[in-house]
């Protein structure tokens, strides 16, 4: 995984089912796109997240960034990537959730 000088932090049960589904190479170009393509990036927390309801379990990429509206437009950026760069049956295992920022006060 190379990232820019943005910390990242990736929890243990995260690393573990990455490892486990043999995608540690994709939670890799995963973290270096949102490192490329987050404008405002501070942080990144990796997570695992559990399944709820009919979901799978996932690998939760949550990027913090300074600007809402921008970090917003960049996931939705980031989904259409994950869909195009990867095939279903490996981007199901993943999710981007941009935290922080400030709310636009339109």
């Amino acid at each position: 995984m190379s990232t820019t000088n943005v910390p990242v932090t990736v929890t243990p049960e995260a690393s573990e089912h990455a490892a486990r589904l043999g995608l540690q190479r994709q939670l890799g170009q995963m973290l270096d796109h949102v490192c490329q393509t987050m404008p405002g990036l501070k942080s990144i927390l990796v997570r695992f997240q559990p399944a709820h309801d009919l979901d799978i379990p996932c690998v939760l990429i949550e990027p913090a960034v300074a600007s809402w509206a921008d970090g917003l437009a960049a996931e939705e950026g980031w989904w259409k990537w994950r869909g195009e760069t990867f095939p279903p049956q490996v981007a199901e295992h993943f999710a981007l959730l941009v935290v922080g920022g400030q709310p636009d006060a339109r």
